[in-house]
């Protein structure tokens, strides 16, 4: 199961997307989708727990590119090891 969507709906998506003059609809669609709820996840965990400031946390995401979003843009500095990766 994913929110990426398949060939056939990225070119409805892009057809809506420019009908309604929403730039790169698709690529919003999956920040909001995917990203966004990977992230939402990730941060429900130990990241909350402010007695251990300096704790290393280590988070599994589904891919690469949701590694990149969270770390470009919510936590600045995060050190993505792919070395487990399949």
């Amino acid at each position: 199961f994913t929110f990426k969507p398949n060939s056939s709906r990225r070119g409805a998506m892009n057809h809506l997307g420019n009908s309604l003059g929403i730039e790169d609809l698709v690529s919003k669609y999956i920040e909001d989708k995917a990203y966004e709820a990977s992230y939402q996840l990730v941060t429900r965990t130990a990241i909350r727990d402010f007695d251990k400031p300096e704790q290393v946390l280590k988070w599994v995401v589904p891919d690469l590119p949701t590694a990149k979003y969270i770390r470009d843009n919510h936590i600045q500095g995060a050190v993505i090891d792919d070395s487990y990766s399949l």
